[in-house]
């Protein structure tokens, strides 16, 4: 069981299970999902070493004779084993005492005994019996649809099986007259089904070559609408967001005021604003100054997003030194603001357009105020019901409490999160968008960056990274920023032909035989001994990463 155990964990991806963005055929071996039905691979194993031998006793004339406990295969066993049948090595590792060729002796399968079939690569020679002259030690060969054979020397049929996939995915996926070119995986999916029928392809492994698609790992969808880590407040007025809501269009008719700073606690979710009139540093400064006269209280944090609103020096000074409020800027995610600023800004933008409908005005400033009193004033479901200007330091605690026990039950809830990811996967993260980027644009950064660490002690699981000189990435990343990369960055054939490509590694990898996107040409010079050297720009990485390379390695 043991060594079956260490075989699944080095190749899971031959059980053909898929899951969502095939992570569950990198994580299947440790049980960390369940993805056959209900049933982890540990389980499955369990009972195919030991639970499937405790059969029941045929029935024997007499009706008294006691039975022994059937032991009932897990959901799923039939897949598991039915998928495994496709390995070798698998196949001997769960029937060590069966003829490697396959004999005609019959196994259990959920408890019903089943006579084997043909093993891909196998000759059948007669009463049930089938040749492995194909198959050497070590030296597994398949075949493909084509009924060309791959031999992969010194090598596991693991190998054999991915190159027997890319070469069955590749005209289907990269010819652009193919209904499936460059799409998702379902279209890929089933247009390989229709082509090939019989070459069992999975999701899993259609999900995997996928994975080692460049143009498929940077444009590939990306879901915004997810569960993200819950905010929790130390006390009253401790924490608080903030935010600009933008009323530019709006400049003429209110003096000249084109901006709101928002502010709202965390806890009590009261908002406080005040108008201002450009994100210089000293009408910034007016402005935090006299929301916090109008609150009476000055907050222990203040959590903003990374606008150069909040970040100048300026700002910085004065929340440091003068207003002792710790500044922290939100880096959970690159793509991430403060967010109940921002719900804040839309629950005031609304009353306020209405207002504009009813009054027949555009100006806002003069009843900003009483527009903010009334949400004030109005039960917030996120408080449980409670009207902010309710909160006050009398039950502040038993309010905190309440929250924090909503979200230990929402963590306990999901206790059976896995992470998608585990250290020392290489993963792209989504590009920073702006407001009216183009859908067909590249969504994720043309750097790959390692997964450092996984932060497990909070649902949703979050994730630490680091770049590829091993420097650490600031802030934490939800799986879903990320899109898992299974084989090196390299361009292929639907690459423009203007794009310069280069052979040269990059000074932190080691591999050689790696190829990168030059963007530009920054510089040439010769070396003493005639060598011809070019300072270039890689394509989607920083200018930190601008090295020297021979020109005779530009292709």
């Amino acid at each position: 069981m043991q060594a079956a155990m260490a075989y699944a964990q080095q190749n899971p991806g031959l059980l053909g299970v898929g899951g969502e963005d095939g992570q569950q055929i990198l994580h299947l071996a440790q049980g960390a999902y369940r993805p056959i039905k209900g049933s982890n691979l540990g389980t499955l194993l369990r009972y195919h070493f030991v639970g499937r031998h405790q059969q029941q006793q045929p029935r024997s004339s007499s009706t008294t004779t006691p039975r022994t406990s059937v032991a009932k295969a897990p959901p799923g066993y039939k897949t598991f084993v039915n998928n495994a049948h496709d390995d070798l090595q698998m196949w001997r590792l769960l029937f060590p005492d069966e003829k490697a060729a396959g004999s005609d002796s019959a196994s259990t399968v959920g408890g019903q005994p089943r006579r084997h079939q043909p093993l891909r690569g196998q000759k059948k020679t007669g009463a049930g019996r089938f040749s492995l002259s194909l198959l050497q030690p070590k030296q597994h060969a398949y075949k493909s649809v084509q009924k060309t054979s791959i031999m992969v020397i010194g090598g596991s049929n693991v190998v054999a099986r991915s190159l027997t996939v890319e070469s069955l995915l590749d005209p289907i996926y990269k010819d652009e007259r193919s209904p499936a070119c460059f799409t998702s995986v379902e279209p890929l999916l089933r247009e390989a089904k229709r082509r090939h029928p019989d070459a069992r392809l999975t999701r899993a492994e259609v999900t995997r070559y996928l994975a080692g698609q460049r143009v498929y790992t940077l444009h590939r969808q990306v879901r915004r609408r997810f569960r993200r880590l819950p905010t929790l407040a130390s006390g009253l007025h401790t924490d608080w967001q903030a935010d600009l809501a933008d009323f530019q269009r709006l400049r003429a008719q209110n003096r000249g005021y084109a901006y709101l700073l928002v502010c709202i606690d965390t806890l009590s979710r009261q908002v406080y604003v005040q108008p201002v009139k450009s994100k210089r540093s000293d009408d910034m400064i007016t402005a935090l100054k006299r929301t916090f006269a109008r609150c009476g209280y000055t907050p222990w944090r203040l959590l903003t997003d990374k606008g150069r609103e909040f970040t100048a020096s300026a700002v910085q000074r004065y929340l440091r030194d003068e207003a002792e409020v710790r500044h922290h800027c939100m880096e959970t995610s690159p793509l991430w603001h403060a967010g109940m600023a921002e719900r804040a800004n839309r629950s005031i933008k609304e009353r306020l357009y209405r207002y504009f409908t009813h009054r027949g005005t555009q100006c806002w400033t003069r009843v900003i105020q009483r527009i903010v009193s009334s949400l004030n004033a109005s039960p917030n479901s996120s408080i449980f019901g409670m009207r902010p200007n309710e909160v006050c330091f009398e039950n502040a605690e038993s309010l905190r409490q309440r929250i924090a026990d909503r979200a230990e039950a929402e963590r306990s809830g999901r206790a059976s999160q896995h992470p998608r990811f585990r250290p020392g996967d290489q993963v792209r993260i989504e590009r920073a968008r702006g407001a009216f980027r183009k859908g067909y644009l590249p969504r994720f950064t043309d750097e790959v960056f390692t997964v450092d660490r996984v932060c497990t002690g909070r649902r949703p699981i979050t994730y630490k990274l680091r770049d590829r000189d091993g420097e650490p990435i600031t802030g934490l990343f939800y799986a879903n920023d990320m899109c898992l990369v299974l084989l090196p960055p390299s361009l292929d054939d639907s690459s423009s032909s203007n794009q310069r490509k280069t052979r040269k590694r990059l000074p932190e990898d080691s591999d050689k035989n790696k190829v990168y996107a030059i963007e530009r040409i920054l510089e040439r010079r010769y070396r003493k001994d005639g060598t011809e050297c070019c300072l270039v720009k890689w394509k989607g990485y920083s200018t930190r990463h601008n090295s020297w390379i021979p020109a005779h390695t530009i292709i």
